[in-house]
Parts: structure tokens; sequence; C-alpha cells
């Protein structure tokens, strides 16, 4: 959770020992740290007006995170598999009955958590 100035993570994400970590689990923890830094601007400086644009704070940031992956590590040839991996998450989502569009109808901030899924931060990125 990133907040201006202030990023929380949960530790399990991101303390990696060193021989027993996998090469999945330091690209996710990369990911996720570039993402929350991605926060301090699109989504805490410069936000969407009102919940139904919400794709547009997360999938930015997952768009800047993979930006950031790409340039700090190279060798890891992610560049090669992201099109194909957001693609793929986010149409299998899309294609579920519990799909939404993205941009949608706020009702009430009960159901607000439903919306935070592969389709907003996937078909934003």
């Amino acid at each position: 959770m990133e907040n201006w100035r202030l990023i929380t993570l949960i530790a399990d994400d991101i303390i990696l020992e060193k021989n027993e970590t996998s090469f999945e689990k330091i690209r996710r923890s990369v990911d996720l740290v570039a993402h929350e830094i991605a926060h301090q601007w699109i989504g805490d400086l410069v936000t969407m007006n009102w919940w139904p644009h919400i794709w547009l704070n997360e999938g930015f940031a997952s768009f800047l995170s993979s930006k950031c992956s790409f340039a700090l590590f190279p060798q890891w040839k992610k560049v090669d598999t992201t099109l194909n991996d957001v693609l793929e998450v986010g149409f299998d989502a899309d294609s579920l009955e519990s799909s939404h569009p993205i941009v949608f109808e706020f009702e009430c901030k009960q159901n607000i958590t439903t919306l935070f899924n592969a389709i907003t931060y996937k078909k934003g990125e």
C-alpha cells in the first residue's frame, strides 16, 4: 500500500533468501516495489476524479513498473513476454461471468474491492 511519502509492504513479499528464492519471486518483488513507487506519482499526486476510473491508477502503475524492470534488469528479457502475459491474464479475467467493464458505475463503497482484479490492472497496462 502506498501513501504519499510512505510505502508499506508485507515483509514476505520483499525479503528474499539468498539460496531459497525462485527467480519468479525476485521478479514479483521487483514489480511490486516498482508498482508502489509508481503510485507515488500516479495515484497519489495525480489521481482520477472518482472510482470508476481506478484502472487509470492501477494500469499506469503496472505499466511503469514494467518499464522499470525492463530498464534495471534487461538480462531478464521480460520485455519479450510482457505483452503475452498482460493479454493472457487480462483476457482470461474478462472472459469470466464475473467480468466487469473497465470503466464502471460506482454504486457503493462496499463493492469497491471487487474491482481490484486482473481487468483493472492488466487491461489498463
